[in-house]
């Protein structure tokens, strides 16, 4: 693929108009817009996965944390951003996340999420808003991790005994999630593989810093 070098002058166009730009009226438009495309596929139930992303030099100097992290629920089926929320820098991720939901319309939806965002409260509040949620579980949440893992391991001691189970020259890494589906285990294994399409189809390929760079 060839990037043609863009014109000084209508890169500051450009730069002037994304600066002025009203990010929530713009935000609302593109969830409207992915909303109604959705809808026209008529579709019973829709995938959305939910992830963060720093955008890269977008961090000032000597500050990691600075950068501009951006939350995105992507409808992976059809590889659609769904909607987006800037995370504060005096909040976190897990705030960013409950404002996201509620700016959603998730009746029907199944969500994913990573194990930052494996809460009650946001379990509650998909529920509340007639989705279905799939959430990574991981030894942030102590007192949950321990449960499961204790109930897993008298069903198969072996998965709670090796974190890596060994099986010629490769290994399984055993990981738990929260949910509130009744499906087979292979339609889990489908969301959750599905959840990281958000990281290699959109994640590593539209990073607005970098295809500045590429202009």
């Amino acid at each position: 693929m060839v990037f043609c070098p863009m014109i000084p002058q209508l890169r500051t166009v450009f730069n002037r108009v994304l600066k002025f730009l009203d990010k929530d009226i713009f935000g609302n438009c593109l969830y409207r817009w992915s909303k109604e495309i959705l809808s026209t596929l008529n579709e019973q139930c829709t995938h959305i996965g939910i992830d963060g992303k720093v955008l890269r030099a977008t961090a000032k100097s000597g500050s990691k944390k600075s950068g501009l992290c951006l939350l995105t629920a992507w409808a992976s089926d059809h590889e659609l951003v769904f909607g987006q929320q800037k995370v504060d820098t005096k909040s976190n991720e897990k705030t960013a996340v409950r404002e996201l939901l509620n700016s959603l319309d998730l009746k029907n939806s199944i969500v994913t999420i990573d194990a930052i965002a494996c809460e009650l409260k946001n379990a509650d509040l998909i529920v509340s808003k007639q989705g279905y949620y799939i959430l990574a579980l991981k030894k942030n949440n102590k007192h949950i991790y321990q449960q499961v893992s204790e109930r897993f391991a008298q069903i198969k001691p072996q998965l709670i005994k090796n974190e890596h189970i060994d099986f010629g020259s490769g290994r399984i890494e055993t990981r738990f999630y929260l949910s509130d589906l009744a499906r087979e285990p292979k339609d889990f294994n489908t969301y959750i593989r599905n959840h990281w399409s958000i990281e290699n189809k959109l994640h590593c390929t539209g990073d607005p810093v970098e295809i500045r760079c590429r202009l």
